[in-house]
């Protein structure tokens, strides 16, 4: 009789189910570019409102199909109740809509959802293609493993992710969003899996 059998800790090792090379591709898919450029185009990353104050919100969309990586826009804008205006440098109107419509300009579609601001003044938009900032993004996520080994896992594996910011508030909701797309992405591949 092979008395290893009995012992709980050789029977558990060979169950278990991760590898150190599972927890490599883990690290990969945590930081494949399609997930990265998903966390900059959703939570509008690339969109940088200049001087709000902290209690005053413009939520907007821009999006393009061109991909001129090196390309950057620097929009005006002016606030209405009910819409608002695209400006030139001049201050001088070049397209207006209301609220939630799109505006076509360049090579980017442009929709405000909304506006609140104290006063109605023209405000500057920085615009940059979320592939340009891939490089910066994956700079300041660290993704890392711990591989341990204990008596009853072998190769267990604990994915640590840290982000590299002065603004907290930030890194919380990218690093969230990041793990959220992630775990979903886990779910997915488990199902498959199954199937």
């Amino acid at each position: 009789i092979n008395q290893n059998i009995f012992d709980p800790s050789k029977s558990l090792q060979m169950a278990s189910p991760s590898s150190s090379s599972d927890i490599s591709n883990l690290v990969s898919l945590y930081e494949s570019r399609t997930n990265f450029l998903k966390v900059i185009r959703d939570l509008n990353l690339n969109i940088k409102i200049i001087d709000l104050d902290d209690d005053e919100s413009i939520k907007i969309n821009i999006i393009s199909d061109n991909y001129n990586f090196f390309k950057n826009h620097k929009l005006k804008f002016s606030f209405s109740e009910d819409g608002y205006t695209l400006l030139d440098k001049n201050l001088n109107e070049l397209q207006t809509s209301d609220y939630g419509k799109e505006i076509l300009f360049d090579d980017i579609r442009i929709t405000v959802i909304s506006s609140s601001l104290k006063e109605f003044r023209p405000v500057d938009v920085h615009y940059r293609y979320p592939e340009s900032m891939y490089n910066s993004l994956k700079s300041k996520i660290k993704v890392s493993s711990n591989i341990s080994r204990n008596s009853f896992f072998k190769n267990e594996g604990l994915l640590t992710i840290s982000y590299a910011s002065h603004d907290v508030d930030t890194a919380k909701k990218i690093i969230n969003y990041a793990n959220e797309i992630f775990l979903n992405q886990r779910v997915n591949i488990e199902t498959e899996k199954s199937r």
